[in-house]
């Protein structure tokens, strides 16, 4: 059962007029006093776009969620359209870089800003499904009143939000909104099975990406004649080390700060960068940039440089 917008209405009312509030969801209270803080305008505010057509084109090539859109169309546009609600997928900034769904509940999204490159983070546009489930790392559902500015009592909204399976950092979310009265009781967790079937996609992708690195630079470890070394991906996660029980204690990387075996002397990472010995200039931690001589890390784990064996002079 949906909550009273009434009831909604009259605890919001009392949260701007700085009264404490009882039997509101505390998510939602604190929104509230962030979404205040950060001078949203509770009765004349819309979501500011912030991307033109060309930028959103741009930044969806970018995006990573680009290759989980068909299993995020395929879960939820079809059930969207049945219900009157629209999809929306954001960036981590919440930037909205996908609205799908039927061409008149698109046209009535539209008119408010639920839009492609309109950015709904809480900074931007107050209390929202899409930038609160941002800010608290979880799932939200806003609804009527619970959204901050007045010009969206008229919807429900949830987000949940996707993370990057190799870095566990969010990387965005993906919402369902649409009018109050087609508010279904369901749509929150089916919007969360959506996010993790994203996330599954996501991993599947990075799991090929692995063993493409793996089979193109083993080259590197086997290079090293037994010498203690590891195979890092573009997060800094170990995909090969030499010899096999390297890994047996945890440590730290120096360049990335990515946990890697403690024995590891060295490491091939196209990505990695740090000082260089010989120019100062930040370059990945292989080959020394003077005579070629494979880099080693000296110093402190976290306040070393990359080193040339032979020396700085020497080489």
């Amino acid at each position: 059962m949906q909550p009273d917008p009434r009831r909604l209405a009259r605890q919001r009312e009392l949260v701007l007029g700085g009264d404490r509030v009882r039997g509101a969801r505390e998510v939602i209270v604190e929104s509230w006093r962030r979404s205040l803080a950060a001078r949203v305008d509770p009765e004349r505010h819309e979501a500011p776009v912030v991307l033109d057509r060309a930028g959103v084109v741009d930044r969806r090539d970018a995006h990573p969620l680009a290759a989980a859109l068909p299993v995020l169309r395929e879960t939820l546009v079809g059930i969207a359209d049945e219900a009157e609600h629209v999809m929306l997928v954001t960036d981590v900034d919440g930037t909205v870089l996908w609205c799908e769904g039927s061409t008149p509940v698109r046209g009535r999204a539209e008119r408010v800003r639920l839009a492609e490159g309109a950015c709904w983070s809480e900074t931007a546009i107050g209390t929202n499904a899409m930038g609160t489930a941002l800010v608290v790392d979880r799932p939200v559902t806003v609804h009527s009143a619970e959204h901050l500015v007045r010009t969206y009592h008229g919807w429900t909204c949830t987000a949940s939000p996707v993370r990057d399976p190799d870095t566990g950092r969010t990387i965005g979310t993906v919402d369902v909104s649409g009018p109050l009265t087609s508010a279904h009781p369901v749509t929150a967790a089916l919007v969360s099975a959506a996010a993790r079937l994203a996330e599954g996609q996501l991993r599947l992708r990075s799991a090929a990406r692995d063993e493409r690195l793996r089979s193109a630079n083993m080259r590197h470890l086997i290079a090293l004649r037994g010498e203690p070394g590891a195979l890092l991906g573009p997060s800094g996660r170990v995909l090969a080390a030499e010899p096999p029980g390297l890994l047996g204690r945890a440590s730290t990387c120096p360049a990335t700060g990515s946990c890697w075996g403690a024995g590891a002397r060295r490491c091939w990472n196209r990505w990695t960068r740090a000082t260089c010995c010989g120019c100062r200039a930040g370059h990945s931690g292989g080959p020394c940039c003077r005579c070629g001589s494979w880099a080693r890390w000296r110093g402190r784990w976290r306040g070393g440089s990359w080193r040339c064996p032979r020396g700085t002079r020497s080489c």
